[in-house]
Formats: C-alpha cells, structure tokens, sequence
C-alpha cells in the first residue's frame, strides 16, 4: 500500500472532526504532513487553525515559523496586528499594519488547499 502524501495527511487534518474521541488527531496528522513538506507554508497555515481551535501552546512558535516560511505574505503578519491592537498601542498597531501591507502579496493559501483537497480526496 501507498505511504500517504503530504497532501493526503494534510486533508485528513483539514476533516478532522472537532470534539471527537481524539482532539488532537488533526493536529498530529498536520505535523506528520510537515515533515513530508517542511517548505510549504500553507500546511503551516492549516496547522495554526487547529491550534487556534485546540488553544495550543505552540501558536506563537507556529506564527513565527509561518512568517519564516513566507515573509513576503501580508496576512502571516496580522498576528502581529492583533496583538498590537490588544495592547491598545498605536505605534505597534501602525507598524504591524505597515508590515502586512509592505508585503508584495496577500495569500490566504485558499486555491492551494482546495486543490490538494480535491486531489486528495480523488484518489481516496
């Protein structure tokens, strides 16, 4: 039998079903899926939404390795934009803001995942 793929693994977290016998299945199926894939940001991307559904420890060390990963996306950088604003700071939020937008792309990795999902599932 086939070992599953990067995207396979990352599908299988993307339906994971939360509240279920194990909650952290998806976020272990995404780990797995970066292993095979460390360069691709938008398994990063899946792995920060399930921690932010779990409210795992790990979201700032996921944050940062997104940004990592693809510094020239605007919207890696709006964490920084939500913790400024929490802080009430004007100056942090002006310059997170300058960050995200200094950017020469926007990319919520949308179209990615839908084709990895669609492949995924077509070969299941």
């Amino acid at each position: 039998m086939t070992q599953p793929s990067a995207g396979d693994l990352a599908t299988a977290a993307l339906l994971g079903v939360p509240g279920g016998q194990r909650p952290t299945l998806s976020l272990e199926l995404i780990q797995q899926a970066e292993a095979l894939a460390p360069e691709r940001p938008e398994l990063v991307w899946i792995e920060l939404s399930i921690c932010r559904a779990l409210h795992c420890q790990a979201m700032e060390q996921i944050e940062t390795h997104l940004q990592a990963l693809d510094p020239g996306n605007g919207f890696v950088w709006t964490p920084d934009l939500v913790y400024a604003q929490s802080l009430g700071s004007e100056p942090e939020i002006t310059e997170a803001i300058m960050r995200i937008g200094a950017g020469p792309h926007m990319n919520y990795y949308w179209n990615r995942l839908v084709v990895m999902t669609v492949d995924s599932l077509a070969l299941a």
